[in-house]
């Protein structure tokens, strides 16, 4: 009974165990147990959870140390840009990192390209092809999306008392209607292991929090394939189309026909060229 009941608890963190004439064996080794998480702060680690992100505000207004990380197996409540639902069954990486920063909140964009670079780094050291960056959040390979950032803060316009940054990434292929999506396990290669995933981001990004870097420059491999043409739909209803040629050290879109470009926030939809709008 004691052995079931300590097999349904590394089921529920992830680890798939099968009974074989030798015993148990382990079948998949892409849990989330404690032992696994080499983060640089408290790690809170859920069997469910609405948002990964509401708990980490909760954490963070509590005054918990920079480098927390939030992790959920599922979210029944998870959300992307601008409050849209985020399909999270068991078996993706919903993640949310807590940071204290003196990064102010005008170049909070920068926190999604720093994300976006340090996942992309990780899969690529695991053997996977590097996803693409759709900006301003999203992880695609082809048009289909992969995964999604979402950053949020709390404090003033001058200063950011914490900044939370969640993710959400298909380890696992999800089906989501109206939508192209992709998953790790679609590519060629072995996909990384959740907890290595997880793990590598809460440690570079409270590496980068402590001095950040904000030189467009160090996000060049994200803007491989710009200049591109995209239409943006912004806050006052107006719309603009113009071209991108990378980014600014607000994390913002650099264009050709504006040297303030698009920031982060300023566009409720970039539709790019040659995709569905």
């Amino acid at each position: 009974m004691a052995c079931r009941k300590r097999l349904g608890i590394l089921a529920d963190w992830g680890y798939s165990i099968v009974a074989s004439r030798r015993g148990y064996e382990l079948a998949k080794d892409d849990g989330l147990a404690p032992w696994d998480l080499d983060a640089p702060g408290p790690v809170h680690l859920h069997g469910e959870l609405p948002s990964t992100m509401d708990e980490a505000r909760t954490l963070a207004a509590s005054g918990c140390p920079s480098g927390t990380l939030v992790l959920a197996m599922r979210q029944s409540a998870g959300r992307g840009k601008s409050g849209r639902a985020w399909a999270s069954p068991a078996g993706g990486l919903y993640a949310s990192v807590i940071l204290r920063s003196a990064l102010p909140p005008a170049r909070a964009g920068t926190l999604v390209l720093e994300t976006a670079l340090i996942l992309s780094d990780l899969m690529e050291a695991s053997g996977l092809p590097r996803p693409g960056f759709r900006w301003p959040n999203d992880l695609v390979y082809g048009n289909a999306k992969a995964g999604g950032i979402l950053v949020e803060l709390g404090g003033s316009l001058d200063r950011a008392d914490w900044y939370t940054v969640g993710v959400g990434l298909n380890m696992e292929p999800v089906r989501v209607p109206g939508r192209a999506t992709s998953s790790l396990a679609d590519l060629p290669g072995k996909p990384p292991r959740r907890a290595r995933m997880a793990a590598g981001l809460a440690a570079g990004l409270a590496r980068w929090a402590r001095s950040p870097d904000t030189d467009p420059a160090r996000w060049s491999a994200l803007a491989s394939g710009l200049p591109r043409t995209a239409t943006a739909e912004l806050w006052d209803g107006s719309k603009r189309t113009v071209t991108a040629t990378g980014f600014d050290t607000r994390g913002g879109l650099a264009c050709t026909d504006d040297l303030e470009g698009i920031a982060t926030g300023e566009s409720r939809k970039l539709t790019w060229q040659g995709e569905p709008s």
